[in-house]
């Protein structure tokens, strides 16, 4: 599942080096389904290879976290709803 990212503020241009993981949880009570997990990025985009074999009929919530080395702040961006049928 593709996330594309955009930097308000203009200082991040590439995702590449940022650590850019994802976690996904049930949208019903909030537990975790897929635990966190590397993305793979491109520019300001972030794929999120996500395994639904395993999972149950369901709606789910994407979370992307940005790991920005020498930040304070960590975003979580998100959620991105999902259903698997």
């Amino acid at each position: 599942m593709p996330v594309s990212v955009r930097d308000r503020l203009g200082n991040l241009t590439t995702l590449d080096g940022v650590g850019t993981t994802f976690l996904v949880r049930k949208e019903s009570d909030r537990t975790t389904a897929v635990p966190e997990t590397s993305a793979t990025t491109t520019g300001l985009t972030a794929y999120c290879l996500i395994d639904t074999n395993d999972l149950p009929e369901d709606r789910y919530e994407l979370l992307v976290r940005l790991n920005i080395s020498g930040s304070d702040e960590i975003p979580l961006l998100g959620p991105f709803d999902f259903e698997v049928i």
